[in-house]
């Protein structure tokens, strides 16, 4: 689901021209942290410990040593052997939670450059004003993108499973008995 809201949350901005007015910074950030959030990604399913884990693995490290022209086993203090191992567990358990507290950090950055400038009474991009101490743009502006996320994605939904099954008797729950 957060990869989908992410990947919605970017189309939705590519559709509505924010780059062309939008602060760079936010781009970047932004950017950066959805890279990241892919790291995150990769490492927590390198975590599962099974086949998936392994291929994953494997997969990288080819993709890395491709990136550097096949150049000797600079693969190895990465990946290691290009397989799961102990090694390489502790490895990416200890950059699973790194990556991740950084992924924080950057969202926050995000949304600190993207909705700094943002005012809720006008819809537009306006400098606040500092008589009032308190920061309601931040509140005001996720209140707005959570909805129009929460929104975008039931109405999603709903056309999908209304596409997907048209017949009400379609979707029973007798696949939990077996």
């Amino acid at each position: 689901m957060i990869f989908t809201l992410s990947y919605l949350h970017i189309l939705k901005k590519l559709y509505l021209k924010n780059y062309t007015e939008g602060d760079t910074d936010g781009w970047f950030t932004g950017a950066y942290a959805f890279l990241i959030y892919h790291v995150v990604v990769f490492l927590g399913i390198t975590l599962s410990t099974n086949h998936l884990g392994d291929v994953t693995v494997t997969i990288a490290a080819n993709i890395y040593w491709s990136l550097l022209l096949r150049w000797h086993k600079t693969y190895a203090p990465i990946f290691t052997n290009k397989h799961l191992n102990v090694d390489q567990l502790i490895r990416s358990m200890v950059g699973h939670y790194i990556c991740a507290y950084y992924y924080t950090y950057l969202v926050q950055l995000h949304v600190m450059y993207i909705h700094e400038m943002w005012d809720a009474d006008a819809n537009q991009s306006a400098h606040q004003d500092t008589t009032s101490p308190k920061l309601s743009w931040i509140w005001d502006a996720l209140k707005k993108e959570i909805m129009c996320m929460f929104s975008l994605y039931l109405g999603l939904a709903l056309w999908f499973g209304t596409w997907l099954y048209p017949d009400l008797y379609v979707v029973n729950y007798t696949f939990f008995e077996q």
